[in-house]
């Protein structure tokens, strides 16, 4: 009786329910556990030009964009199943989350920051871990492609520089040429992402260069949680706040300039503000710009001693 998280309508909660988003909770997670349970190889879709999965997941998402805030965190059964698809497609379908507009794209990237902060923490982790799955795509593709091309300068050098030494020789100049070749393919053959990784990641970073604020405020959102809030859920907090910095360096610094000026307890205590720079000082102490498993067990490391000091000592 009364309405329910949408309101009005004449509509009790359970009506909604019922009606509209019951359905929509089961197909939600019948194409999440489709996709995260390893019964086809999905890449036979795009091999025959099958568009069934495409078209699955671009309905998927539009029931997802249907649903009212108010609704999607009233509902919890709702709010697990959207979670759960976003996490699977953001873990193993990446290019169906980028590869739609601005707007809808921003939409379910600030849906997952909200999501950050549910008392549930099981949806907590989830969005962390979508998070973490963009960032790490666009990341990763990004510098794989920026190696490529170093090795490929290189190995130009190589060869004009051999070329060089032995001018006047056609034959060293043809071996010059071919080595270079060989180190250019070798080098760009390791690690480089695909085409359409490629350009997924490119359109990825387009998204956040018109919406700059989306990589800030779930960065923010993560570091307020993990040093000003209690959370049993740090180790998976922690995997997008080293990606996440790393494809957005600026908004790293920024947030750091906030929360050490503007967040809980700094503003007007020049102490507590100058313990919170050195602890962002060393919880960078050792992590390089990569995204390799010692790397992040190192941050969520110094993360883990830093917040414990901190903590300690307000």
């Amino acid at each position: 009786p009364g309405g329910g998280p949408s309101g009005g309508g004449g509509s009790s909660r359970g009506d909604v329910y019922t009606l509209r988003y019951k359905g929509i909770w089961i197909s939600l997670m019948m194409l999440t556990r489709c996709l995260g349970g390893g019964y086809v190889n999905f890449g036979v879709f795009d091999l025959y030009g099958d568009p069934s999965l495409n078209d699955a997941i671009r309905w998927a998402l539009r029931m997802c964009l249907s649903i009212p805030v108010g609704d999607l965190h009233g509902y919890k059964k709702l709010s697990r199943a959207h979670y759960s698809l976003l996490e699977q497609l953001c873990h193993s379908h990446p290019s169906s989350i980028i590869n739609t507009d601005v707007e809808t794209f921003s939409h379910l990237f600030r849906s997952l920051e909200m999501g950050l902060r549910s008392l549930e923490v099981s949806i907590s982790s989830q969005c962390a871990s979508a998070l973490d799955s963009l960032a790490a795509f666009c990341f990763n593709a990004n510098s794989s492609m920026v190696q490529s091309q170093q090795a490929a300068a290189a190995a130009a050098q190589q060869a004009a520089a051999i070329a060089q030494a032995n001018a006047g020789s056609a034959e060293a100049a043809a071996a010059a040429a071919a080595a270079a070749a060989a180190a250019a393919n070798g080098s760009l053959g390791i690690g480089m992402p695909s085409a359409r990784d490629a350009e997924a990641a490119q359109l990825m970073a387009k998204h956040l260069r018109m919406n700059p604020q989306l990589v800030h405020d779930a960065l923010k959102a993560l570091y307020e949680i993990v040093l000003f809030e209690e959370c049993s859920n740090q180790w998976s907090l922690s995997r997008p706040m080293l990606s996440l910095a790393l494809l957005d360096v600026e908004a790293f610094e920024r947030v750091q300039h906030e929360l050490v000026s503007q967040g809980q307890g700094t503003a007007n205590n020049p102490e507590r503000a100058q313990r919170l720079r050195t602890c962002f000082t060393r919880l960078m102490h050792d992590v390089s710009p990569s995204l390799e498993p010692k790397n992040r067990d190192r941050f969520t490391q110094n993360l883990t001693v830093v917040r414990l000091d901190f903590q300690s000592r307000t």
